[in-house]
């Protein structure tokens, strides 16, 4: 959510990036144009993820525009503006959260062929990933604003809810989590923040003294964002916010359904052991990992018998979607939906015959 202190706030953070003699004078403030010919790209140490991400040579699509990071008690701040739409994959950072406030335009982000999350205008993006890259897309004329926040060695927990939820929490720092949502609450801490940020700019207060306070402080804001965006259910109880390592292994089955992938297959690609899997689908899907894959795979080969052109054979789906054994398939299938597979394929010649 946009309020005038924030935009007020915003607006001087950048008016002082961009006057050099108080860049000079301090080293604080970092500039990056972006997209400029014949420029190399630098990869700056302790700069955020999405501007180590616009520095590499291999990145999808170099935006046109400019950067500005500063660092002030321990925390990042990054602004950062591009005309053109941009496509690139950010780095996670371990041992940060991140909150992006998106000033204008749209921004989706991705892994695969699956989208995870969008955020547009005045939409905050809360973040903590030890995951795989995943892709950010950008509309035209995109701004963003970029706090990263250390998250203190010890990861105390002091919020007034029940221990459970601390431990509920706990899934989410341990495998990452994106969440949106819009907050005039965090407008205001995110225009403190600037503000403290430049004091120090003006003060002289070296960079790298730590503001643990500050830090904590920010960091329990983060949590208590992230207590109650993830106690959020559906109308089928289930939650809308999982862990980013869940999601993956979600989206991996989903696209590879036809394949038949194994538990294992599955947990590789989350980068999670067998076990730590099966117990993220059981607390947050109330299913193990081998029941979602067989509904997945059900349900698709259903889809596939229902829009199964003039001719098609139920073995002939079957295979192509793995099946070996077509008495278990035929069993499990009625079972799940009531009918056999040749029954749905039937239903489906029949209705193609009618509309003929």
């Amino acid at each position: 959510m946009t309020t005038p202190i924030l935009l007020r706030a915003i607006d001087r953070f950048v008016s002082t990036a961009r006057d050099r003699s108080a860049a000079d004078s301090n080293g604080r403030f970092r500039h990056f144009v972006l997209g400029v010919s014949n420029s190399a790209p630098t990869v700056v140490d302790d700069a955020p993820s999405l501007i180590r991400a616009l520095s590499t040579s291999n990145a999808p699509t170099q935006p046109r525009g400019e950067a500005y990071v500063l660092r002030a008690g321990g925390v990042r701040l990054t602004y950062f503006a591009a005309e053109t739409p941009f496509e690139v994959e950010t780095e996670p950072e371990p041992d940060h959260l991140s909150v992006r406030y998106v000033i204008h335009g749209q921004s989706t982000y991705s892994m695969g062929d699956s989208v995870i999350a969008t955020a547009g205008s005045g939409d905050y993006t809360f973040r903590f990933s030890k995951s795989p890259l995943i892709r950010l897309s950008a509309s035209d004329n995109y701004s963003a604003l970029l706090l990263s926040i250390p998250i203190p060695t010890e990861r105390r927990f002091s919020i007034d809810v029940r221990e459970e939820t601390n431990q509920h929490i706990k899934q989410y720092l341990e495998n990452g989590f994106i969440a949106v949502s819009q907050s005039s609450l965090w407008s205001a801490h995110l225009a403190y923040v600037l503000h403290y940020a430049l004091e120090d700019v003006c003060s002289g207060i070296s960079a790298c003294t730590p503001n643990l306070v500050l830090n904590e402080f920010l960091y329990l804001l983060c949590t208590r964002e992230l207590a109650a965006q993830v106690q959020s259910r559906d109308v089928n109880q289930q939650y809308t916010v999982i862990p980013l390592k869940l999601k993956i292994a979600e989206n991996f089955v989903i696209a590879n359904a036809a394949k038949a992938p194994s538990v294992e297959d599955v947990a590789a690609v989350a980068r999670l052991s067998v076990r730590s899997l099966h117990t993220l689908f059981v607390k947050f899907r109330g299913a193990s990992p081998s029941a979602f894959i067989r509904e997945q795979r059900l349900t698709g080969i259903r889809s596939a018998l229902c829009s199964a052109r003039n001719g098609a054979t139920v073995s002939e789906i079957a295979i192509a979607w793995n099946y070996q054994n077509f008495g278990n398939f035929a069993a499990t299938y009625r079972k799940r939906f009531g009918e056999l597979p040749s029954e749905t394929l039937g239903c489906a010649e029949r209705r193609a015959a009618a509309h003929r």
